[in-house]
């Protein structure tokens, strides 16, 4: 009978996408010590190759000569393994599915622990990743589709079904040529009380307006106050001017498309809470605000952010949608008008790596009296333009506007 460990490494060996799927589930500890050598020198070549959607047996072969030149009989071992399992058949779905289930046992005995313990920290952890781990879609193929020798007819037929979303004001979408599409992922960074939120509702506005669905994830502010300043951004009414003539701000609001926004507060919410909500309302745009204070399971704040960062991403692509995140950027970007990727804080290299553009906030004493913000896209891979500009705020309507 065949073992698991071999259906394993034949499995890897044979498809990148089963190898990047499965891989982070596996338990290193049930696999023998030429399994894990096998295993790592997998992982080496994927690393070298990100193109590479399977492994050369020679290439594999000639890595695994050079790992063990002092150890012949380690080599030969190594090479019996790996005869049989280059050409071993099995089913890829179900050796993952395997994986998994292993994976999830180990953490429902670590859920019961915890319970027994009382111990609410753990228990909060280990029960979100059973339920992530109990859910299906952790199986599903989530790869981007697949061209070769695609036509610009074709091409242009597909932007035109997919769409594209600007970001607001008009001097910030003119730079991201094209729009943002489904997919892609924007990073918004400023200083504490600079305007994160007053961006993201007018972001939510614009998309609106332009026609899209909208779900907005709010872990900070009261999700009333949200909408309230959403419906002052739509209407152009204050609070008080709204609460005077209801009808009449709720008649303007729905004109402009109100009824497609979804708010939903968490407090402050997980990666598997989040994609709930986006599989239950199916936005076009997600915006997460904000990403600084959703859960994930990293012993640091640096990983936390990074995978944050990371799983959004996937979100946009697995969903179909646009992505925009708030975070916040640290001490080296206080009144300070352009800032950089280097400013955001606890994480300066993995979240920028996560995303297509980020938009930097930047501010002084000068500009928080004159309502004036300095925008800088510290990344734009929708354009190339990484200038900085200033644009007006409106903090009673929530608005940005273009300096003229």
């Amino acid at each position: 009978m065949i073992g698991f460990e071999s259906k394993v490494l034949s499995c890897f060996l044979r498809n990148r996408k089963d190898f990047d799927n499965a891989v982070q589930h596996l338990n290193r500890e049930e696999l023998s010590p030429m399994g894990v050598s096998l295993l790592d020198e997998i992982s080496k070549y994927y690393a070298k190759d990100t193109d590479a959607e399977y492994v050369d047996p020679d290439t594999f072969h000639r890595a695994l000569a050079i790992r063990f030149e002092n150890v012949p009989r380690h080599m030969e071992k190594a090479r019996d393994l790996l005869e049989g399992i280059v050409n071993l058949d099995h089913s890829a779905i179900n050796v993952i599915s395997t994986i998994i289930g292993q994976k999830r046992a180990r953490i429902g005995t670590q859920l019961a622990d915890a319970l027994l313990a009382q111990d609410e920290d753990r228990i909060g952890m280990y029960w979100e990743e059973y339920q992530q781990l109990s859910d299906s879609s952790v199986l599903e193929d989530h790869s981007e589709d697949e061209y070769c020798g695609v036509s610009l007819d074709k091409l242009e037929e597909r932007f035109d079904e997919d769409g594209a979303w600007e970001l607001a004001p008009r001097e910030l979408a003119k730079r991201i040529r094209g729009g943002l599409r489904p997919g892609h992922a924007v990073v918004v960074a400023a200083r504490p009380e600079r305007g994160k939120t007053l961006f993201g509702v007018n972001f939510a506005a614009s998309f609106l307006q332009q026609g899209a669905r909208v779900l907005y994830i709010g872990n900070e502010d009261p999700v009333p106050d949200l909408v309230l300043r959403l419906l002052s951004n739509l209407t152009g009414m204050s609070e008080e001017a709204m609460f005077k003539d209801k009808d009449t701000a709720m008649e303007i609001a729905r004109k402009h498309h109100y009824d497609n926004c979804v708010f939903v507060g968490l407090s402050p919410g997980t990666l598997y809470e989040i994609e709930s909500m986006v599989r239950r309302h199916e936005p076009d745009v997600l915006i997460v605000d904000q990403m600084r204070n959703v859960k994930a399971n990293t012993e640091n704040n640096t990983q936390r952010l990074e995978v944050v960062a990371q799983e959004l991403r996937n979100i946009a692509r697995r969903h179909h949608c646009v992505v925009l995140s708030m975070t916040q950027v640290g001490d080296s970007g206080r009144n300070k008008l352009i800032l950089n990727d280097g400013d955001i804080d606890g994480s300066n290299t993995g979240i920028p790596g996560a995303c297509d553009a980020i938009v930097m906030i930047g501010s002084n004493e000068d500009y928080e009296l004159r309502d004036m913000r300095m925008l800088t896209l510290a990344k734009n891979k929708r354009g190339g333009c990484h200038d900085s500009f200033s644009v007006s705020v409106d903090r009673m309507l929530s608005r940005v506007t273009s300096y003229a």
